[in-house]
């Protein structure tokens, strides 16, 4: 990647565009080339500009507090704000590179505009092709990758590769290992080493917290015994038993309940069924009369239609009757209508004549107020003209007054100011030298502030050196009393660790004691599984012969169930006939004395012919009572046959349900039967497996499985065990703490070896420095008195400054006060000078210009006045003609009158004529009135006289007619409910018989031995032995499931603590390696490998700038670095024993090789940048560094130096000089020689 221009403005100092082209003369042939310029006149901008266009960052810009802000620049910017570079005020700002990466050109460009309100908009960023022409703006992020993937590396690895860090590794230098080790982090972006580390630690911490907490909890469980827990299963299994037997005892006792129960249900059913037979008859009983009712309403409904048809011809003839009376009204009404509207039709005729004689009357006075009226209107628009002159003519004069009074006074003004700013710049003439020198008065102001200021800091730098040096001399002297200290300290831990592995046992021996342990800790729970198996074989034994037991039973039941269904079956072909037979003979008996026999006979009237012999003699109440007796006894002997043959299939029926009933369990029971014999097969097989398993695992551990104290012994031999392991574990946890203790005291030792050399280092280099900031002192002192004398000499002679211009509060604010005020001063002269010829003819113009105005105002009021008089004459001859009015308004309103006149007098017209034909309609409604009601009149009579003849012949009156006429709806729900309540009798005496046969079946079952309070006494101890032995079951369940609970999750902790050692072993082992707290154990590994790296590209270097020199890693620690000298016949001495030059070639070749590292990644940099540290070098030094940076030419590269050095500055021909030309603004100059 190389570099090919840099262009900006308004970049901080950097106000004009610049543009540095390294492909143009000079800089495309210089090796090196310098960069030049006093401090702060924007040296190191231009690597902000190639850091803002490449990266949008800034490598000036260190880390700040997130809520840190720029005061003071009228923008609202947080401290990292790369924004805050652009000139304050300047509208916009841009830095751009071109570079060259592998043969392709690109251009890479950064710019912030300022909007209208004065804001900073958003930072814009494009990346284009130059070869292309591809590419452009997008967004920052976008634009960000595409540079990093284009170039290849970071904003970090590139300022490592371009700016050479020479100046970090001067502290790299100076520092101890951690320090080096931080720093090399730095410089190489390798952080992830320490995180790695950090993270190593904290993950084997970790894991042993885990472990302590794994072991604690196995310790704090504690069960049974196995001799305990063998006693209290048995009296489990006593509980169990006495529970089955109380919960038997309880459900024999509720089996009785329940038929107790169901016999008192049954008898309250007969109870209520026979109150509810009598209820029936008594209800059918008094319902007699109402049959009666009936039977009357139903003659009466006969003679309802005559009745009806009577009614509706009455009401017909009295609504024809009343129509006349209307008909006679409204032709009564309709005379007096006619005659009214002949009457308005002569006086709308009359009013139409009268109104217009009027209007004819009035036309000659109509015609010359119209005259008049138009030249009345003639005038008064040329008056409206002439007023709107008159305005025109006053609104110029006064523009023209304004415009003379303006033009008058800034010729006043003008002249005033002349003469003041004459006068001023005579009294004040001292000031013209001191605007020519302004330039060179403020450089000197701004130089003097500077020294000023470096001189307080370089006191109180030499101050704090001074006392730093004192607290050095004191930390060597403790330092060197804590390295005996902690060399003590290691011997003893030495010592301390050789005891602890003599006495700790080996890790095979412990190994071994654990297998054997968890083998013991294994058997009691083999015992569990094989009693458990057992225990489950006895009871699916038990529950096989249950099963069987049931299943015989079942099949017995089956057998007789259905022999009696059978029997039945051939019964009911008989049944069946005797009930057809008896249904038959009840039928036939009835039917003389059914309901539609019964009607019949009560719709016969005495005397009358029967609808269905003829006869007129009816003995009604003779038939009724012969026929009653026989037809109720034929209807009660079918229905009882009905009853019994009803009773006989419900019985078939329930022997039908109760036979598939039966069958489906003797088929479950089967089934059940062959599932409980492969379960007995199967745990029979397991309890064999169960105690195969136990012996294997007693007689591995010397064990007999049938011993009759197998617990006892396995406890014995397991806490023995344990025994061993815990005493082995505590002798290996001492050699472990032996082992810590003795890194501790190797690590206190080196760092009481390393304080004490960083003592020595310190006090050296403090030393070091006081010197050089006492001699830097005494220069800037001598150089702030020249300045002084010199400002005293421009100064001190000028008007409020006679009392030394170090007295003034802001001198360089006193001096562009001074200077602004000469040039404004000058400048308000000229301007005044060249402008009063101009104002007074200005003024001159404008009086003229008033008097013409004032004399055409004048002349128009008097044609204003002439209008006025003219119109006043004619409106007084118009004033008495139509009473003031306007013609307009007096023609509309005769307009008016003789329209509505003429629209009376044609609706009165019509009307008359609507009134004449209404008339003629009245007469022909009355005639036809009258005709219909004589008609309607007699048809009424008829049928009067016909009602009266049937009311007599059937013997009844017109009452009962109209109350059959309004009972006809209620008669058929009257019938329904009779023949309900006959119902009813039937249905309750048929229920009687049901409940009676049921609670006899009943009463014939198995009845129990205890009823009614006996057995309720039964039932509650039942249930307060059967509470009792559930809560002594559940107490002893409970205390067996939490032993069970307690034993699983011991062998489950150990299990799982097993597994953890496997797991977490690799993680204990990285972190003794690796890991600590703060991750310095891995990072100071890692970095001394990168540091190998390091030394062998700088001492490719150092073999150019120094062959005297070659460095290698130390053995004092993990980042001790030593120099080897080969004019010494290739002794070894330490960096201190350098010189200031020699230390600063080793830290330059330390930067030459970083750069290379950091574009070791396939990524070559072709320009260098390197910024100060040449003043320390002698000539010859100076002149090998730069003979190596020049060389790097050859090897296709470019390096920039930034310095002050005044001999580096005449050693390098070609430089660009960055000028300060004014206070805050410099200008860049490439230049030659």
């Amino acid at each position: 990647m190389r570099i090919l221009a840099i262009r900006g403005e308004n970049l901080a100092s950097l106000e004009a565009p610049f543009d540095i082209d390294f492909t143009a003369e000079p800089l495309e042939s210089a090796g090196i080339f310098a960069i030049t310029g006093p401090t702060g006149a924007g040296k190191s901008t231009l690597l902000d500009a190639m850091g803002l266009a490449l990266f949008d960052t800034m490598a000036r810009l260190g880390p700040t507090s997130s809520g840190a802000k720029i005061t003071g620049t009228g923008d609202e910017l947080s401290a990292n704000d790369v924004r805050a570079i652009m000139r304050h005020g300047a509208k916009s700002c841009f830095a751009e590179v071109d570079f060259e990466v592998r043969g392709t050109r690109w251009r890479a460009r950064w710019s912030v505009d300022r909007a209208r309100t004065g804001t900073l908009k958003q930072r814009e960023r494009s990346l284009i092709n130059l070869d292309t022409g591809e590419g452009g703006p997008d967004k920052l992020t976008i634009i960000k990758e595409k540079t990093e993937k284009l170039i290849g590396l970071t904003p970090d690895q590139f300022g490592r590769a371009v700016v050479l860090a020479q100046g970090e590794f001067e502290k790299f230098l100076n520092a101890n290992d951690s320090e080096r080790a931080e720093l090399l982090e730095t410089l190489t972006g390798t952080d992830i080493y320490s995180r790695v580390g950090r993270l190593a630690g904290q993950k084997a911490n970790e894991l042993k917290q885990e472990e302590r907490g794994i072991l604690e909890q196995i310790r704090a469980l504690d069960g049974l015994n196995d001799v305990e827990r063998a006693e209290l299963e048995a009296e489990g299994a006593g509980a169990a038993a006495e529970l089955l037997a109380a919960q038997q005892a309880l459900e024999t006792l509720q089996e009785a309940q329940r038929w107790e129960q169901v016999g008192t249900q049954l008898a309250d059913a007969v109870l209520n069924a026979d109150q509810a037979v009598t209820a029936a008859q008594e209800a059918q009983d008094q319902a007699a009369p109402r049959r009666a009712a009936l039977a009357a309403a139903k003659r009466a409904a006969q003679l309802v239609p005559s009745w009806r048809a009577m009614q509706q011809a009455t009401q017909q003839a009295q609504e024809a009757s009343d129509r006349i009376g209307v008909a006679e009204a409204r032709l009564a009404e309709q005379s007096l209508a006619l005659e009214s509207a002949v009457t308005a039709d002569a006086a709308a005729t009359a009013a139409l004549a009268q109104i217009q004689a009027e209007v004819e009357a009035m036309r000659p006075e109509i015609a010359k107020a119209r005259a008049l009226d138009e030249r009345i209107t003639d005038l008064a628009r040329r008056a409206s003209e002439a007023d709107e002159r008159t305005r025109a003519l006053a609104k110029d004069l006064q523009e023209a007054e304004r415009s003379f009074t303006e033009a008058d006074d800034a010729f006043s003004a003008c002249e005033g100011e002349l003469e003041n700013r004459t006068r001023w710049i005579a009294e004040n003439e001292a000031f013209r030298g001191l605007a020519r020198e302004s330039d060179a008065i403020r450089a000197d102001l701004a130089e003097h502030r500077e020294l000023t200021e470096l001189l307080v800091r370089s006191g109180r730098e030499l101050d704090e050196a001074r006392s730093e040096l004192a607290q050095i001399e004191e930390r060597a002297k403790h330092t060197a009393e804590a390295r005996s200290a902690t060399q003590e300290a290691l011997n003893a831990s030495r010592k301390k660790l050789t005891d602890a592995e003599a006495a700790a046992p080996d890790e095979q021996h412990l190994e071994a004691l654990r297998e054997q342990y968890q083998q013991l800790s294994a058997i009691p729970a083999a015992i569990r599984e094989m009693e458990s198996a057992a225990n489950q074989l006895s009871e699916a034994s038990q529950a096989l012969e249950d099963r069987r037991d049931r299943h015989r039973q079942t099949a017995q039941k089956l057998t007789e169930a259905q022999d009696q269904r059978t029997n039945l079956a051939e019964r009911m072909p008989v049944l069946t006939a005797e009930a057809a037979g008896a249904r038959s003979t009840a039928d036939r008996v009835s039917l003389a004395g059914d309901a539609a026999a019964a009607r019949l006979r009560a719709t016969l009237v005495p005397g009358e012919p029967c609808p269905v012999c003829g006869s007129s003699e009816h003995e009604v109440d003779a038939l009724t009572a012969l026929l009653n007796a026989p037809v109720s006894e034929a209807v009660n002997h079918a229905e009882e046959l009905a009853a019994k043959l009803t009773e006989a299939q419900r019985r078939e029926a329930a022997l039908g349900s109760e036979i598939t009933a039966l069958e489906g369990q003797a088929a479950q029971l089967a089934t059940d039967v062959a599932q409980y014999g492969d379960r007995v097969a199967r745990l029979g097989k397991a309890r064999d497996e169960a105690w195969e398993q136990l012996a294997n695992a007693t007689l591995a551990c010397g064990i007999e499985p049938d011993a009759s104290d197998l617990h006892a012994l396995v406890q014995v031999q397991a806490e023995d065990v344990a025994a061993q392991l815990a005493e082995g574990r505590r002798l290996q946890q001492a050699v472990q703490q032996a082992r810590n203790d003795e890194q501790d005291a190797l690590k206190a030792l080196e760092t009481a070896r390393s304080a004490a050399e960083e003592a020595q280092k310190a006090m050296q280099a403090t030393s070091t420095c006081i010197t050089t900031l006492e001699g830097r002192e005494a220069q800037n002192r001598a150089k702030l008195a020249r300045i002084d004398e010199d400002l005293a000499r421009k100064l001190n002679a000028l008007p409020g400054v006679e009392a030394g211009w170090q007295q003034l509060d802001d001198a360089e604010a006193w001096l562009n006060r001074q200077i602004a005020e000469w040039n404004d001063a000058l400048a308000a002269q000229n301007t005044s000078a060249t402008a009063l010829p101009r104002l007074r003819a200005a003024r001159e113009a404008a009086q003229t210009a008033l008097n013409v105005a004032r004399t055409r105002q004048e002349g128009q009021k008097g044609e204003c006045e002439a209008i006025a008089k003219d119109k006043q004459a004619l409106e007084h001859e118009r004033a008495p003609l139509l009473a003031g009015e306007t013609v307009a308004a007096v023609e509309l309103r005769l307009h008016d009158r003789i329209a509505a006149a003429s629209n009376d007098r044609d609706s009165a017209q019509q009307t008359l004529g609507e009134v004449r034909a209404a008339e003629a309609s009245a007469k022909a409604a009355l005639t036809s009135s009258r005709e219909e009601a004589t008609r309607l009149k007699d048809i009424a009579e008829q049928q009067s006289s016909d009602f009266a003849a049937a009311l007599e012949r059937g013997q009844l009156t017109a009452t009962e007619i109209e109350a059959a006429a309004a009972t006809e709806a209620d008669r058929e729900e009257e019938e329904m409910a009779l023949q309900a309540l006959s119902d009813a009798v039937t249905g309750a005496q048929a229920a009687l018989q049901s409940r009676k046969t049921d609670l006899v079946r009943h009463e014939a079952s198995d009845r129990p031995a205890l009823l009614g309070e006996e057995l309720a006494e039964a039932l509650q101890r039942a249930r307060a032995e059967r509470s009792a032995a559930e809560e002594r079951k559940s107490e002893i369940d409970g205390r067996i499931a939490s032993d069970d609970s307690l034993r699983s999750r011991t062998a489950a902790l150990r299990a799982r603590h097993a597994d953890w050692r496997k797991e977490a072993e690799p993680w204990l082992k990285l972190g003794s390696l690796i890991g600590d707290a703060n991750g310095n154990r891995f990072r100071r590994y890692a970095q001394g490998l990168t540091l190998d790296r390091l030394l062998v590209a700088a001492n490719a270097r150092l073999s150019d700038l120094k062959p005297r020199y070659a460095l290698q890693r130390g053995g004092g620690g993990d980042m001790v670095i030593q120099v080897v000298d080969h004019d010494l016949a290739g002794q070894v001495r330490g960096l201190h024993n350098l010189s200031g030059g020699e230390r600063f070639l080793v830290s330059l070749a330390l930067a030459l090789g970083l750069a290379e590292m950091s574009s070791g990644r396939g990524v070559r940099i072709e320009s260098l940048f390197i910024d100060e540290g040449f003043g320390s070098l002698d000539p010859s030094s100076l002149g090998q560094a730069l003979s190596v940076l020049e060389n790097l030419h050859a090897t296709g590269r470019r390096v920039g130096v930034i310095s002050h050095v005044e001999d580096l500055k005449e050693r390098i021909p070609v430089k660009i000089i960055v000028d300060p030309v004014a206070p805050g603004r410099s200008r860049l100059d490439v230049v030659t020689g």
